[in-house]
Order: C-alpha cells, then structure tokens, then sequence
C-alpha cells in the first residue's frame, strides 16, 4: 500500500490514463509515442514542451509499472494492480477506463 501511495502521489493523471489503455493490450512503441503527441502533449502545452515521450515515460519504467520488450510497451502486473489500488482506495479519481 505505501508503495502506490507513493506512486500515486508522483505521477501525473495522464500517465495512469496510459496505463489504463495499456490495460486494454500491448501497444507498439510508436503508438505510444503517439499517443503522447496526439494526446498527453495537448493536455499541458507548456511542460510537454520541454518533455519528450521518454522524459514522460520514465516514471513508469522506473517504477515497474510498465515494460518495453520487443518493440512494444505493455503493463506490467504491478501496473494492473495499481490501477486496481486507484480505483479501490482513490474514491473520486476519475480513471479514463
């Protein structure tokens, strides 16, 4: 539990909005990349212009969340069970999935 809570206190809404599409099923590393342009990138103009898709990803590489193989980027179990522990414990936070 402390560890999510911690996660949780660090990470930005539109990184667990990834990890719920990422819920859905592995994505190619540039659909990922897309995804950052096309959708997190519009979200905050003015920071993401100075993050890149790997500034913004790594968080949740560092924290175990996700994981890169072959090409593709996909949630890892600790990434499943946090979405569970925000939809459990984190009432009124709104999950995009």
């Amino acid at each position: 539990m402390a560890d999510f809570e911690f996660i949780f206190a660090n990470i930005f809404q539109s990184q667990i909005d990834a990890l719920s599409e990422l819920a859905s099923g592995p994505k190619a590393i540039a659909e990922a990349k897309e995804y950052f342009e096309e959708t997190v990138r519009p979200m905050n103009k003015e920071l993401y212009s100075r993050w890149d898709f790997e500034q913004w990803s790594a968080y949740l590489l560092s924290q175990k969340l996700v994981e890169v193989e072959n090409g593709t980027v996909q949630i890892t179990q600790k990434g499943i069970d946090f979405l569970d522990f925000v939809r459990r414990y984190k009432v009124g936070f709104h999950l995009s999935n």
